[in-house]
């Protein structure tokens, strides 16, 4: 099952993908996760990790496509920050605390339902 997840999960580490790949690169690759994703779970350990642009353009191009996809789901997990920071378009949705007990078994149940 987890192989399963490995292509359909995307995730956004709330840091700036451009960190890590040359940005043409980071675009289309980030682009073209979500088109194939069911799943992005976008983590974050602060409103202005979230905020940030290219982390922004990442979770708001997939809650796009969640809004005239059904299938898909987007989750928010966050750790050492107040829930009411979300970001107001991630705020509405169900998210997980990553410093209680119990997040992992939640964060795949919920994951399982979609896939």
């Amino acid at each position: 099952m987890a192989s399963r997840w490995a292509s359909s999960v995307i995730v956004s580490r709330g840091t700036d993908i451009t960190t890590t790949l040359p940005r043409p690169r980071s675009v289309s690759c980030a682009a073209a996760f979500s088109e194939e994703a069911k799943v992005m779970i976008v983590v974050g350990t602060s409103a202005e990790n979230l905020n940030a642009v290219w982390v922004k353009n990442e979770w708001s191009r997939f809650l796009a496509m969640m809004r005239k996809d059904k299938s898909k789901l987007l989750i928010p997990c966050y750790r050492d920050m107040d829930p009411y920071d979300l970001p107001e378009q991630l705020s509405v949705l169900m998210s997980y605390d990553m410093g209680k007990i119990g997040f992992i078994q939640d964060l795949i149940r919920g994951i399982g339902k979609v896939l």
